[in-house]
């Protein structure tokens, strides 16, 4: 049980083991979990001798109970004065107690279908791994879609498949290629699906048996649209003490605090989108996977370096207007424990030293000051190290037309522990509350449990977006999303993308911060702020899930301590803006 899937194999492939193998307990489902499971699935499909497992487990064991306020909740152990107790340990199902799936269980229906379709060079192939069903019974239909915008769909004339073959055909030959190759488009996707056409004894006619999304072969790269600057995109600015007001006439305006280089305030018309600038950000709120391991555990090694407790010193901020319609802004932000005496680092000095030492800064360079141990240094004699957990340093170019284009550069610690995610955390106004992406969806997915969610546009309220798991937790999140935008119920709002060749993003926006979501102990205690949380990540952990006890995730889904560079666009929008699929294949004249 929850043998690792390297193992499994391993046994698998054992010439003197000829019984098949099934996990009587893997894919532990405790909480935002399940990560991982595509690999084991991709083993047992290509290795002989391994037949599957059983997932612990189908719900949680949570039981209602009324609170002082008279409203029921999902409670555990623990909640009703009873001791001994095992806490939240009875929470660990693909369902709530009611059988309400968790997000988690589309991707445990994903690996489990019995047709697999699957793309090589230049053929589509469909693969009936029933054993005793034909898919006489299947309709099977094709969607193209480009760019986010669907380009047609139709029905594919297949012949039954008897149980466990194959049926190939040439790309050429599928119905929608004319469709694909008459179109402009870059980026493009095709999903095919297979639903009964008569009912079972299990299930109704129209249900979906199997789902595949495939992504074309790019064609050609369409030179990008460059934004042109003319007469209604100059800018004009103007300083008082430590704020810069950069302005469009009446349309739109920003303030940069000069003294730590944060977009503190970004308005359109007169009204206010940011509530909270621009920052960096690396913590999550552990999952309960995340705290799996006592004081190994990556929640453990994360509050050691007290990463949910960063506080961010300015080490240079210059701003330059380059030309009538572009401003840059550069700086350098430091980030360390907000009580750098209680921190790990002065922990671990002074077990070096024999506790007799204490921490100076001294100057190294203009942007990363370095700390010389004084006092009884034995074998560290005057020894420097770096007390700063990460060094940021920041490009924004500020256009005329209402976007700006941020670039980021992250020198992490290289004695830290794998960060829990790299993007830039703030928060708008709490009417922004209609959220539209083109990426992973519509349901929350993460970089190790992503399969069942295919590409596409998507909307849902910020409301909508978070998910109650009994015990608050990171949540929520959707990945590989190329751009996104934030509107008000009158289309004002803003667009965010990956920008520059960087990669699509993690995103996650919330009416409860990482802290809320952290300190809370059942979802009933979460409350909403007057604003939004907005996250988008260049790099987010996995959630792993191989187990809710030992550090899981596996070693590609992990984010390691190591540079970071990465582009983002932000784009001040409104009900006459161009729709955001447009906006996105846009870029800005370089400088």
């Amino acid at each position: 049980m929850y043998t690792r899937v390297w193992n499994i194999v391993k046994i698998a492939k054992d010439p003197t083991e000829n019984r098949p193998l099934i996990l009587c307990e893997y894919s532990h489902a405790m909480g935002n979990s399940n990560g991982n499971i595509h690999k084991y699935w991709e083993a047992i499909d290509s290795t002989p001798g391994l037949q599957g497992g059983f997932i612990w487990e189908w719900l949680d064991q949570g039981l209602l109970k009324e609170g002082a306020d008279g409203k029921k909740h999902w409670a555990y152990g623990g909640d009703f004065g009873d001791f001994p107790n095992d806490l939240n340990f009875c929470l660990d199902g693909l369902t709530w107690p009611d059988r309400t799936p968790h997000p988690g269980l589309n991707e445990v229906k994903y690996v489990y279908q019995p047709i697999k379709i699957s793309m090589r060079k230049d053929t589509i192939e469909i693969y009936n791994k029933n054993f005793f069903d034909t898919t006489e019974n299947l309709e099977f239909v094709w969607s193209l879609s480009g760019d986010g915008k669907d380009l047609g769909t139709g029905l594919m004339d297949l012949p039954p498949l008897e149980p466990q073959k194959k049926h190939t055909i040439l790309l050429v030959s599928c119905p929608w290629y004319s469709h694909w190759v008459n179109s402009s488009t870059m980026e493009g996707f095709i999903i095919i699906t297979a639903k009964l056409i008569r009912p079972t004894r299990w299930a109704a006619a129209g249900h979906l048996v199997a789902s595949e999304q495939l992504s074309l072969p790019f064609r050609h790269a369409n030179a990008p649209i460059i934004l042109t600057m003319s007469e209604s995109t100059r800018l004009e600015g103007e300083r008082f003490e430590n704020t810069i007001r950069i302005y469009k006439g009446q349309d739109w305006e920003m303030e940069f605090d000069s003294s730590t280089g944060i977009l503190q305030d970004w308005k359109i018309n007169n009204f206010p989108i940011l509530k909270r600038g621009l920052l960096p950000c690396f913590w999550r709120a552990p999952t309960d996977n995340d705290k799996g391991g006592g004081s190994i555990s990556y929640a453990s090694q994360w509050k050691d370096f007290f990463l949910d407790k960063l506080e961010v010193h300015t080490a240079r901020c210059h701003i330059e207007k380059l030309t009538r319609h572009v401003v840059q802004i550069k700086v350098t932000h430091l980030l360390k424990p907000k009580d750098i005496e209680d921190s790990l680092l002065m922990k671990r000095l002074s077990k070096q030293t024999g506790g007799s030492s204490k921490l100076v800064l001294v100057p190294s360079d203009e942007t990363t000051p370095n700390a010389k141990i004084e006092g009884n240094t034995d074998d560290c004699k005057q020894q420097e190290i770096n007390p700063f957990w990460f060094k940021v340093d920041i490009i924004y170019w500020v256009y005329g037309t209402g976007d700006l284009i941020v670039q980021y550069n992250v020198e992490p610690n290289i004695e830290l522990p794998p960060l829990p995610r790299v993007g830039i955390e703030f928060e708008i106004d709490k009417t922004l509350n209609y959220v539209e992406w083109y990426g992973r969806g519509p349901f929350e997915c993460y970089p190790d449990r992503k399969k069942a969610a295919h590409v596409g546009k998507y909307k849902k309220n910020v409301l909508d977006m978070h998910v109650p798991y009994t015990v608050p937790s990171e949540n929520g999140g959707r990945t590989d999303v190329r751009w996104v935008s934030f509107m008000n119920s009158e289309g004002t709002g803003l667009f965010a993308s990956c920008y520059d060749g960087s990669a699509p993003m993690q995103i996650c926006a919330s009416y409860y911060s990482t802290g809320d979501l952290d300190k809370a102990t059942h979802d009933k205690e979460l409350r909403q702020r007057d604003t939004i949380e907005v996250h988008l990540d260049h790099k987010h952990m996995g959630l792993g899930g191989d187990d809710s006890w030992s550090p899981s995730v596996h070693e590609e889904y992990l984010v390691p301590p190591l540079p970071y560079s990465f582009h983002m666009r932000f784009s001040l929008i409104n009900s006459s803006s161009p729709p955001c699929s447009d906006i996105f294949l846009t870029q800005l004249p370089k400088l």
